[in-house]
C-alpha cells in the first residue's frame, strides 16, 4: 500500500520524512516484471528482479529480458 500514495516521500514533522517506495513501485507499473515485492524483505535484490531506475538497472532488466527471449525461442525449436 506505500507504494500507492502517489508520493515518494511523506514528511513527519519540519525535519523527517518516511520512504514510500512509491517510485520503485512505479518502475514496477512500468516494466511489470521488475520490483515484485514492497522493500521490507529484498526479495527483488536475491531474484535479480530489482531495478532503480538507474541506467544500470535498465541494462540488467534488459539482459533479463533478452535471456528470457532466448529460452523461448530455443524451446520453441
Amino acid at each position: 500500500m506505500p507504494g500507492h500514495v502517489g508520493f515518494d516521500k511523506i514528511e513527519i514533522g519540519a525535519d523527517g520524512a518516511i520512504d514510500t517506495h512509491a517510485y520503485i513501485h512505479y518502475l514496477h507499473h512500468k516494466y511489470f516484471e521488475v520490483n515484485y515485492g514492497d522493500g521490507l524483505i529484498p526479495f527483488d535484490r536475491w531474484l535479480g528482479t530489482f531495478h532503480d531506475g538507474s541506467p544500470e538497472g535498465e541494462a540488467q532488466m534488459n539482459a533479463r529480458y533478452q535471456k528470457k527471449k532466448a529460452r523461448l525461442n530455443a524451446a520453441r525449436g
